[in-house]
């Protein structure tokens, strides 16, 4: 399943985080844990936010490999979200419609 994975760190961890190196570290294992199909990184309400979008193969991974780094190290908030391309929704749309038949 496609995930939309937002990332809101909070502003003095990832401070610290800039400033000892390991920010780009933890950024760099997440992508090489999901890799994922995009990453973007901007200021969404006053803090650092990252959004990515991955595939997801399995829960439990999400949970513990992916957001237990980022609560210690980032004191980061997560949202996890099922998301669709034009691809994923033309499917949807047309196995509903046999099914609706």
């Amino acid at each position: 399943m496609r995930m939309m994975l937002k990332v809101t760190m909070d502003t003095a961890a990832t401070n610290r985080a800039v400033q000892d190196g390991s920010l780009m570290k933890m950024i760099q294992k997440l992508q090489a844990r999901i890799k994922p199909e995009a990453c973007y990184y901007l200021a969404h309400c006053g803090q650092r936010t990252l959004l990515a979008f991955f595939e997801c193969q399995e829960s439990s991974s999400i949970i513990v490999e992916i957001a237990e780094p980022l609560f210690i190290g980032l004191n980061a908030r997560l949202e996890l979200v099922p998301v669709m391309n034009d691809a994923d929704l033309q499917r949807g749309f047309e196995a509903w419609k046999k099914a609706d038949a």
